[in-house]
């Protein structure tokens, strides 16, 4: 290998580096960012969670009903679960047929 071609690999390599570092901290900046946001939504859904139980169990006999208020609950977020799936199904076929239109 010539005099040039190392100076020149030398140069490539140490470019390569500055931009893979640039990318790492990117990357970086881009997952601190995500992890705080989702920092936030945890604590807006725990505050939230706070709320509807002290609204749901005033006095110790509402925890004999704590069993109802669960199944309540799981029905709930079911009914959510099934609606996103609708949702997402609906969504899918509808870009389908729009890109079988364009074709």
């Amino acid at each position: 290998m010539s005099s040039d071609s190392r100076v020149a690999s030398r140069v490539i390599g140490s470019e390569l580096k500055v931009h893979v570092d640039e990318q790492l901290a990117n990357n970086k900046l881009q997952f601190d960012e995500m992890a705080l946001d989702d920092y936030h939504r945890n604590q807006d859904n725990d505050v939230r969670l706070v709320d509807f139980l002290d609204d749901k169990l005033q006095s110790f006999a509402d925890l004999d009903t704590l069993d109802s208020l669960l199944d309540s609950v799981k029905a709930q977020q079911d009914l959510l679960k099934q609606q996103v799936r609708e949702s997402t199904s609906r969504s899918c076929s509808c870009h389908l047929l729009t890109i079988r239109i364009a074709s």
